[in-house]
């Protein structure tokens, strides 16, 4: 399974969690629903959401030996999602005037997002960049061995998909 499918199947995961989330979280905010039965209403669901947040984070920081194509899919990803953050902090900014309070805990919340999202894009752009290197200097360095007779070109052709 690559890169793509884990991402899908997190996210995918996550949106069927918060679907069964909000209804019990709609009925909190408006008063009709005490902190513990929407907790007992919602526990499995929130706990589901979190573990998969959870994964989806650490496929997001520790990716591993991922070759050049499958990180610039999670840089996509991460892309996004700090679009989306870009977003929720901009719609804060602008419920400041309005008649319904947004609590500095929401702002720092999503400001630490948008940092952790900038971190985690200039980490996963630094080890991609450092892939597309190393390929280009084995290639050379392949090539340089097919002229210098090292190798013969089949040879070369055999390896260079496990380089790209």
């Amino acid at each position: 399974m690559g890169v793509q499918e884990d991402i899908e199947r997190l996210t995918s995961g996550i949106r069927a969690a918060q679907h069964e989330v909000n209804p019990w979280l709609d009925r909190l905010v408006a008063g009709q629903l005490s902190p513990e039965d929407f907790d007992k209403h919602t526990k499995r669901a929130q706990d589901r959401m979190a573990a998969l947040e959870n994964e989806l984070d650490l496929l997001r920081s520790q990716p591993g030996d991922l070759p050049a194509t499958e990180l610039d899919v999670l840089i996509g990803d991460v892309e996004s999602s700090l679009m989306d953050a870009r977003r929720r902090q901009i719609l804060l900014g602008a419920n400041t005037f309005s008649a319904v309070p947004v609590g500095a805990a929401a702002h720092r919340v999503v400001t630490e997002q948008i940092r952790e999202l900038d971190e985690t894009l200039a980490r996963l752009k630094s080890q991609r960049d450092e892939r597309v290197r190393f390929t280009h200097r084995a290639l050379f360095h392949l090539e340089r061995a097919v002229v210098d007779s090292v190798i013969d070109q089949p040879t070369m052709d055999r390896l260079r998909p496990y380089l790209e």
